[in-house]
């Protein structure tokens, strides 16, 4: 790999705020060490003399293939029938390997059976591996686990129920059309009903009321904290629940859990009261809701404690803040700028409280600035300048850095809080001011001399001897395809 490249790579990694789709910034890559890719491997970190074909990085190390296995980072001699478990090699014949662990096989067993169950070797045609434990099979047909036994779920179901506050689960065979568990027990889901925890008849439309059926056509199944779940006769099909008692929708209203007449049907729930919504609207006052009394027909809302027509009136609050009903110019002046409708789509924006030119104005904070003001300019958001005498660094969001106005100059420019000169050989490394030689470029917050050193990551590395790559810690140079693989390196971990 080019010098040029690894400058690029290594840029590219540690630039601060680059960001990519996961969460967070890039990882930073590490180097402890450079090396020559033509004469030297680099193996995580680790620098290896010779360069050839048959020898290989394993982890920091480097293993000769034609006599030695890697395994997990580890180097091994190589074993005829032997594989990698782990750190270590296992023997195919009289081992498996469990979670990279090595378990011995009784003589007699039938490798092409065998599987792993949490650490352990099971023969599948006699045993399942269970959430538990690893038990034995009950039938050559059983293909599931219930518990500590086994079964086949074309036969039985796994039933759990609750006893003495300790959840079993027990096998049931299938009794008939009784297939289906409930609280330990099996019902014929076409006759009978699970509520609960009892199997009870189906009834009519077949709903549950806590543990007992019922006709939805005929009954309401209605709740109270104090009484829990009460079956009550419908006497219309206008009836609804209103806690344990019912009422009539068209001629009543349940508000705040109590039944109020409501003969006329124009009655709206507001607290513990009813309004009537063609004289008046619900509003919160004083920390209650009450019935305020409508100034006109068309008010169908609140200000404060104050009717309001949303189509032509919007609620702005004044410097007391306090609630203040504004006529609106157009159907279109939804918003409140101070205590005038405003259009937030029309020509005009709102600053400061009070409505400008957005073609021929702007707002710096709240601070209206004709652009034809040349003497005037906006620092960040909300800090007025001179541009002809002073100069703005516009801040950092993501870095907690505001932004801030200084006395201009020549080649002045802003880097982190401190200002520095761009044409007098001062440069900006992440933050920090440096004068700079012409050999001498920026690495994160340090300055080296290019011709001297190497950035690797967040280090800078000395070149010694050819060597200019940096060797990092996280990736295995396998010779030519250094590039490659420290290239798809990156674009892995941008994912």
């Amino acid at each position: 790999m080019s010098l040029t490249l690894a400058l690029l790579l290594s840029s590219l990694v540690v630039s601060e705020g680059f960001r990519y789709k996961g969460a967070g910034t890039v990882p930073q890559l590490v180097a402890t060490a450079v090396y020559n890719s033509d004469s030297e491997r680099c193996c995580k970190g680790t620098v290896h003399p010779g360069v050839n074909s048959i020898k290989e990085c394993c982890g920091a190390n480097v293993h000769d293939k034609s006599t030695q296995e890697c395994c997990d980072g580890q180097v091994v001699e190589a074993k005829l029938g032997h594989l990698c478990c782990g750190k270590a090699l296992y023997d195919t014949k009289t081992s498996i390997c469990c979670r990279n662990k090595i378990v011995n096989v009784e003589k007699g067993l039938d490798f092409e059976h065998l599987s792993c169950c949490r650490g352990s070797a099971y023969d599948t045609t006699k045993q399942l591996c269970c959430p538990q434990a690893t038990i034995d099979k009950k039938h050559e047909d059983h293909t599931h686990c219930c518990g500590n036994h086994t079964y086949n779920p074309k036969k039985s179901s796994c039933c759990s129920s609750n006893v003495n506050n300790v959840h079993v689960l027990t096998v049931l065979p299938f009794e008939g059309n009784k297939t289906t568990c409930c609280e330990g027990k099996l019902y014929d889901r076409g006759s009978e009903m699970c509520c609960l925890t009892k199997i009870v008849k189906y009834e009519g439309t077949g709903a549950c009321c806590g543990d007992a059926s019922y006709d939805t056509k005929s009954h309401l199944c209605c709740f109270a904290p104090s009484h829990g779940f009460k079956l009550v006769a419908k006497s219309g099909a206008n009836d609804s629940c209103c806690l344990d008692k019912t009422y009539n929708t068209h001629t009543q209203a349940c508000c705040n859990e109590k039944v109020i007449e409501n003969a006329n049907g124009r009655g709206q729930c507001c607290g513990t009261t009813l309004v009537d919504t063609e004289k008046q609207v619900c509003c919160l006052a004083a920390g209650s809701l009450k019935g305020v009394d409508k100034k006109t027909v068309n008010d169908s809302g609140c200000c404060g404690e104050v009717s309001l027509d949303f189509k032509k009136q919007v609620c702005c609050r004044n410097k007391d803040q306090k609630d203040v009903v504004v006529e609106k110019g157009t159907p279109k002046e939804r918003m409140c700028c101070g205590v005038e409708a405003f259009d937030p789509s029309g020509g005009k924006l709102c600053c400061g409280g009070k409505k400008i030119d957005r073609i021929t104005h702007y707002c710096c904070g709240s601070k209206e600035v004709a652009y034809a003001n040349v003497d005037v300019a906006c620092c960040g958001s909300e800090l007025l300048f001179n541009p002809k005498k002073d100069a703005c660094c516009s801040g950092d969001v993501l870095k907690g850095v505001k932004p801030r106005v200084f006395a201009a100059g020549a080649g002045s420019m802003c880097c982190g809080e401190a200002i520095f000169n761009g044409s007098s050989g001062e440069q900006c490394c992440d933050g920090k001011v440096y004068k700079m030689d012409p050999n001498e470029v920026c690495c994160r917050d340090k300055k080296y001399d290019q011709t001297k050193f190497v950035c690797c990551g967040r280090d800078v590395l000395p070149i010694t001897a050819n060597r200019s790559q940096c060797c990092f810690t996280t990736i295995t140079d396998e010779g030519k395809d250094c590039k490659k693989k420290m290239l798809n390196y990156v674009l892995k971990r941008l994912e």
